[in-house]
């Protein structure tokens, strides 16, 4: 049976993925932060659909959280055919008016530690010759126009 794993897997798209990896027959591997979200979505699907779901409660904006689900995966003998990075989130606000540690841990969740992630297993699926990646990105990124709209809308700088 083929294994997926799934980060921000306790609500919304991630949970979503897993539901139906779990419709399909595909055991998933659910990794979020909040170990009682995921142990109800684990239940869930493996009374639903009678595959096994293994939980790694995880915060991935914490520097080697990634190493951490990297080895809890290896130490269950499990092997990774599809790895989805979905975990993620966005700020709103001046940049400047932000916090910093709430910046970096964006900038932790959203790039390294997809980049680690991807990296980790790619080199597994490589040396298997099989395997995917799926990678989930906001939408926003395709959107700049309504940034240069507010921005000409402000009062010049100088």
């Amino acid at each position: 049976m083929k294994t997926a794993l799934i980060t921000g897997a306790s609500v919304g798209i991630g949970a979503a993925f897993a539901k139906e990896l779990a419709s399909r027959k595909i055991d998933v591997v659910l990794v979020a932060r909040s170990q009682d979200k995921l142990e109800k979505l684990a239940e869930q699907l493996r009374s639903q659909y009678n595959i096994k779901a293994y939980l790694i409660p995880q915060d991935l904006t914490q520097p080697d959280a990634t190493q951490s689900v990297f080895d809890a995966i290896s130490q269950q003998g499990l092997t990774i055919d599809l790895l989805i990075n979905n975990a993620g989130f966005g700020d709103y606000g001046a940049f400047a008016d932000r916090p910093l540690t709430k910046q970096v841990q964006m900038i932790q969740l959203n790039i390294t530690a997809l980049v680690e992630l991807t990296h980790l297993f790619l080199t597994d699926m490589k040396k298997r010759g099989s395997g995917a990646i799926v990678n989930v990105a906001s939408i926003a990124g395709y959107h700049p126009y309504l940034i240069v709209r507010f921005m000409r809308e402000q009062k010049p700088l100088f």
